[in-house]
């Protein structure tokens, strides 16, 4: 499974069973490093989060339903067109066991607080880049890009910043994982200028799989969700530490990156060059977003 990141998010949620980020958002398309000059976050006004979620999401493999994207002629189209009302129906029920497999987890990790982690993570991530004013960065809990773009467009032409946060477990739940996409803009007259745009994927998936969905959800609800625990906080950990390196950049990181000569690693389903080992012996490698793929203790 060899997934664009691009494709991957919409993967993860657009047919999530639990929407996390407002759909009317458009993001851009492909990552954009900051501009020379602009890469000192002193400068920035403000850092704000968007962390939407009251619990865990469950994402569901949409690609187990048909499509006449590839072709087959009449006989084809007849078969899809006999299957369109069982489509809606078959992702009822893969969004309804995804619910009743994730019902452990959500309850073990019913009061552990998220949100008290992504401040935590973005307030470290954000000092070490220079942002020292931790009372500048606020959390928020609904859409709020395009209210953002309004405030930004009235602000002026300092440049702000948000985080975008998303997490959820695997189809199979095999991996718990955290997606933060920093959107770094700057008010012009009417608009606002998308200065950067920088994906971050941070997956931790079980050290061994069973290879059965509601084992592998088993594994991470047993004695309170133990392991969910660990797995979003390893998770968000590596989302603090590489918050600097994806706003460090450059277009050369990602041109060389991008090139096909350019050796690859495998993990977790993504094939990039490795940028790093992480501390915990995971991997750090690219695809169109830094991604970190761990190993749960």
């Amino acid at each position: 499974m060899r997934l664009a990141l691009t494709a991957l998010i919409a993967s993860l949620w657009a047919v999530s069973a639990q929407a996390a980020t407002d759909p009317a958002m458009a993001f851009p398309k492909a990552p954009i490093v900051l501009p020379a000059g602009h890469a000192d976050a002193s400068v920035w006004q403000t850092l704000n989060i968007d962390s939407e979620q009251t619990e865990i999401a469950t994402s569901i493999d949409s690609g187990r339903i048909m499509s006449n994207a590839g072709g087959g002629g009449l006989i084809g189209s007849l078969i899809i067109m006999s299957a369109v009302n069982t489509k809606p129906k078959i992702l009822r029920n893969l969004k309804d066991k995804a619910d009743i497999g994730i019902a452990s987890i959500r309850a073990g990790l019913k009061d552990f607080d998220v949100d008290g982690l992504a401040l935590a993570t973005v307030r470290r991530g954000a000092a070490s880049m220079g942002l020292q004013d931790a009372s500048s960065i606020t959390v928020t809990k609904a859409p709020a890009l395009e209210a953002w773009h309004t405030a930004q467009q009235a602000a002026g032409t300092t440049p702000r910043a948000m985080v975008f946060l998303q997490y959820d477990a695997s189809p199979d739940f095999m991996q718990i994982r955290v997606l933060a996409r920093l959107l770094i803009e700057e008010g012009q007259p009417g608009k606002a200028r998308t200065l950067a745009y920088l994906p971050i994927l941070s997956i931790v998936q079980l050290r061994e799989n069973a290879f059965d969905p509601d084992r592998n959800a088993q594994a991470w609800g047993k004695d309170n969700a133990a392991l969910a625990r660990q797995a979003l906080t390893a998770a968000f950990a590596q989302i603090e530490h590489l918050l600097p390196r994806a706003v460090a950049l450059t277009e050369s990181d990602v041109a060389l990156w991008s090139a096909k000569m350019t050796p690859k690693v495998f993990a977790a389903g993504f094939n990039g060059p490795l940028i790093e080992r992480t501390a915990n012996g995971g991997t750090v490698l690219w695809q169109n977003a830094l991604i970190s793929v761990e190993t749960a203790p």
